[in-house]
């Protein structure tokens, strides 16, 4: 490993997830809850570009196109890079294209492409792991250094990766706003509701495989959803709307906002986006068509990153 960075432009990639599956099995003393999820990687990304040397002096600066999303030490870019040794400071500029707040891991996802390319150019510092250092900075983060797809267990740090399920698409629905994920799941709490079940993974991938639509709502069924309804109505409405128009079960990922519906025929997804396109739209939505990944969750970008 090297022992700086040397000077310099990198563009990458940071690959959206969605997860097939989501069920709360507990809640540990310090307030984190025990999950049992599938996470399945696509090709949805945000672009980042990493400079070093950063800003004068030294100093570490992130800069995000979003006006929602915190550049300093809010953002988990900025802890990861502070784990590395980069006495000539870095400045990372991020692209979003992930929505905020949509339950598709895109701030994990950023802070993995960041600890995934600093391990191959950078020394860290007290020789932490990378994977102790993706744990510190968020459950998700460990996931987002391998990809694919993945059995999920424990608070989220418990990564066990399986093997590639249909390469589906996956027609993605943002309403607009954003969920605040301590907020669901503290409605979640609120709501008294008996530790679930883990996952049956074999069953989730028979049901993808079929995707019979009685089997996606038993298989891809999301516990967290009702408490984000319950938190954010306009997101009930919004859900309504998605299923009353599609021609496929509209499932919502993480602790929201996004929803998903999954297709193997390209024909039928894009019929079904042309019913809902300006509904969702006019909402001050957003509608995106996108595939499962089999690759890992980051990659060099070249060019302009597109």
């Amino acid at each position: 490993m090297a022992n700086h960075c040397d000077a310099g432009v990198s563009k990458l990639r940071a690959y959206a997830k969605i997860n097939l599956g989501l069920r709360i099995l507990g809640r540990r003393r310090d307030g984190f809850h025990y999950i049992s999820s599938v996470f399945q990687t696509l090709d949805l990304f945000d672009v980042l570009a990493i400079q070093f040397p950063g800003v004068p002096g030294g100093s570490l600066a992130v800069h995000v196109d979003h006006p929602g999303v915190p550049g300093g030490e809010g953002n988990l870019i900025t802890r990861a890079l502070q784990h590395f040794d980069l006495p000539d400071g870095a400045l990372v500029g991020v692209r979003k294209r992930i929505p905020v707040g949509g339950g598709l891991g895109g701030g994990s996802a950023d802070a993995a492409a960041i600890l995934g390319f600093l391990r191959e150019r950078c020394s860290v510092k007290g020789h932490r792991s990378t994977d102790s250092l993706a744990s510190d900075l968020g459950a998700d983060v460990s996931f987002f250094l391998r990809g694919g797809t993945a059995e999920i267990r424990g608070v989220g740090e418990e990564v066990s990766s399986l093997p590639p399920v249909p390469p589906l698409w996956a027609l993605l629905f943002y309403p607009g706003l954003g969920c605040d994920t301590g907020r669901v799941y503290s409605a979640f709490d609120a709501m008294r509701i008996p530790p679930g079940q883990p996952l049956d993974a074999r069953a989730l991938v028979s049901a993808l495989e079929s995707l019979d639509p009685e089997e996606i709502d038993v298989q891809l069924r999301n516990d967290l959803e009702a408490a984000a309804v319950g938190s954010y109505p306009a997101l009930g409405h919004f859900r309504e709307m998605l299923r009353s128009r599609l021609g496929a079960p509209a499932v919502m990922t993480g602790s929201g906002s996004c929803f998903y519906s999954l297709y193997k025929d390209r024909e039928r997804m894009l019929h079904d986006l042309a019913r809902v396109r300006w509904d969702v739209s006019f909402g001050g939505g957003r509608t995106m068509v996108s595939r499962f990944r089999r690759a890992a969750a980051w990659e060099h970008a070249g060019g302009d990153g597109a």
